[in-house]
């Protein structure tokens, strides 16, 4: 995270032994410019565009009959590539969101 970028980082949660979400779960955060920028980082675009562009795998990768993702693409995003490790990791999983 850059030192401008920090205000707006995301974070990790975890339920403590009463239920209650900690925020400690990353650790301090590395607060320092990156070696390298990462694709999209700073990006700013009105609402409405990131619900066009996010919706188009739902759409076969289509906006108004033209394709604007391959159908590659389409077919990686709709793909689970969780492994069976990762999907036995209930960070934020069905307890979370029931209210466990």
């Amino acid at each position: 995270v850059g030192t401008t970028g920090r205000r707006r980082a995301a974070t990790m949660y975890q339920l403590d032994s009463d239920n209650k979400l900690r925020h400690d779960v990353m650790g301090p955060a590395p607060i320092a410019d990156p070696p390298f920028c990462p694709g999209g980082a700073g990006q700013q675009h009105p609402g409405e565009l990131q619900i066009v562009v996010g919706g188009r795998p739902q759409a076969g990768g289509t906006l108004d009959g033209v394709r604007v993702l391959s159908e590659d693409s389409v077919a990686l995003m709709r793909t689970d590539r969780l492994t069976d490790e990762q999907k036995r990791h209930d960070f934020l999983g069905a307890p979370f969101w029931i209210g466990r």
